[in-house]
């Protein structure tokens, strides 16, 4: 799953990332699935050109069908003439939904211009 989101976001497949979303997913910023596939589309049509490096930090397992993952992102992009990068820390909570896992909520943080 891990693998399938970062090859989505360096693809530009929005729809792709959506998909990992729980139909429940909702973030501490309020956003629910709709808002933030919204926000994944926009990201990638601003940076049509977008190179991941994703380390997992740890992932734990509370049951055979629930998890959190936490990761750190260094993500570079150029598009619209500029380029720009961002270190961000993800944890997110999933479930696996019988047919893969999925995102059922998530914290980020990041910091710009590194």
């Amino acid at each position: 799953m891990l693998a399938r989101a970062e090859a989505a976001a360096e693809a530009g497949e929005a729809g792709e990332l959506a998909d990992l979303l729980a139909d429940d997913y909702e973030d501490e910023g309020g956003r629910d699935r709709a808002q933030l596939a919204l926000t994944i589309r926009g990201l990638l049509m601003r940076y049509p050109r977008l190179e991941l490096v994703v380390s997992v930090e740890r992932i734990e397992l509370f049951s055979p069908v629930l998890a959190r993952v936490d990761l750190r992102v260094l993500a570079a992009g150029a598009g619209a003439g500029r380029f720009s990068a961002e270190g961000l820390e993800i944890s997110a909570s999933l479930r696996d939904e019988g047919g893969g896992w999925k995102v059922t909520s998530a914290r980020w943080n990041g910091r710009r211009g590194i």
